[in-house]
């Protein structure tokens, strides 16, 4: 049976057996990263008005198209998110969803924005005392202003969030935090302080794929610096790292051979082409993520053919670097209109959350009012009560003795 009549037939069974069979699908759906079968979920799980499984599944499906690099729709379908898990005020998974859409602007090169998504998510996490959160929010920030030019700011925040990142012994965080710090470093020409601090991200990486990120980075340092043989040594060690452990596709497969065709220009022609190509072959792939290092690497194969006479060629990667031009416009504007829909729609949020803030006050207000009422109102029952039980008293021994009085002149 193929897979488009399973899933139907499966999510109709889960309808006529009610939500827990809803909730195995969706698990289901997010073990295997199956957008389709996420999909259908979610449209069930409106039909039934199951909002939470509605908001989660909203989540795991901008998640999967964020992994795809379909960068608008991913924002669209957080968006989707978003507006559920305000309706169940989640402030977690509010400022998660915030936190991925941040991201997806950073990952598309459009940090300003990016930056205003993070201090929204950093407010809701500070709220929650959530200090890992808090960290790894500063440290995108960080990064921010690094893409920014801001470097001096950069530097402080990642000083500060390698303290944090210490005490709380988030070496995932420290490894992330060292490897952005050694390409500011680099980046300002500081190179000693670029390399002992990717030395201390190679100390804290935790996967095959960081170690291929850091001798990229570091052959990457030696090749500005004008040492192209230990710049040479340490790609080729990151490309054997990809090739002996079978790794398919890394994030700096493309870069590695775009720094090793850089090494080999204007020395072997034919070798620098052939890495550009094997680059080229990388990034096109990965257009809007990684849009920065496709241009430059066609332009170098625009200007290599170009001198070998292949115009043809040279016209093709201009082509290239025209059509990519105009998906980025496209797509920024159409993230700022995401952007201002989601200022409109925080302000809304925020403004009703405000108006319920005040009346769940009022109502306290009044609770306190009629609690010190009620208090003074007992106390006031409780003089009159003692007033009434004294006169009785009173009473009581006037009737005592006028009866005493009268025993002894009746005696």
């Amino acid at each position: 049976m193929s897979k488009l009549v399973f899933i139907p037939l499966v999510l109709i069974s889960a309808m006529s057996f009610g939500q827990p069979d809803l909730q195995e699908l969706y698990d289901s759906a997010r073990l295997t990263s199956n957008i389709e079968l996420a999909q259908k979920v979610n449209q069930a799980a409106r039909k039934i008005k199951d909002t939470r499984l509605t908001a989660n599944s909203h989540y795991l499906i901008a998640y999967l198209q964020k992994k795809n690099e379909s960068f608008y729709q991913a924002t669209a379908s957080y968006f989707d998110a978003l507006e559920a898990y305000r309706s169940l005020n989640d402030k977690e998974q509010i400022a998660n969803v915030i936190e991925n859409i941040a991201n997806i602007y950073s990952k598309t090169g459009f940090h300003d924005t990016a930056l205003n998504y993070y201090f929204d998510a950093l407010t809701i996490k500070k709220a929650m005392n959530d200090t890992r959160a808090v960290n790894k929010l500063n440290a995108h920030i960080a990064f921010q202003y690094q893409q920014l030019g801001k470097h001096e700011d950069a530097i402080q925040l990642y000083e500060a969030t390698i303290e944090d990142a210490k005490q709380s012994n988030d070496t995932i965080r420290l490894y992330w935090i060292y490897n952005n710090l050694g390409r500011l470093y680099r980046i300002i020409k500081r190179y000693p302080d670029a390399h002992m601090t990717y030395q201390k991200a190679l100390e804290f990486s935790y996967s095959l794929d960081d170690k291929v990120g850091i001798y990229n980075n570091i052959g990457y340092l030696y090749l500005c610096s004008g040492d192209t043989a230990a710049a040479t040594t340490n790609l080729k060690k990151g490309l054997k790292l990809l090739q002996d452990d079978n790794i398919k596709e890394s994030d700096f497969t493309g870069t590695i051979y775009s720094n090793l065709g850089n090494i080999y220009a204007g020395k072997e022609a034919d070798s620098s082409l052939l890495f550009f190509e094997k680059s080229f072959s990388f990034f096109q792939h990965h257009q809007i993520a990684m849009s920065e290092e496709f241009f430059e690497v066609c332009k170098k194969l625009k200007e290599i053919n170009r001198d070998k006479g292949n115009l043809h060629e040279a016209l093709k990667y201009s082509d290239n670097i025209d059509l990519l031009t105009a998906d980025l416009l496209e797509l920024r504007i159409n993230l700022n209109d995401m952007y201002n829909q989601y200022q409109v729609e925080a302000a809304t949020y925020k403004f009703a959350s405000e108006e319920k803030a005040r009346a769940l006050a009022r109502q306290l207000e009044i609770a306190q009012y009629i609690k010190w009422t009620l208090a003074a109102l007992a106390a006031i029952l409780v003089t009159l009560l003692v007033l009434l039980y004294r006169k009785n008293r009173k009473i009581q021994f006037a009737q005592d003795t006028a009866r005493k009085i009268y025993k002894v002149i009746h005696s």
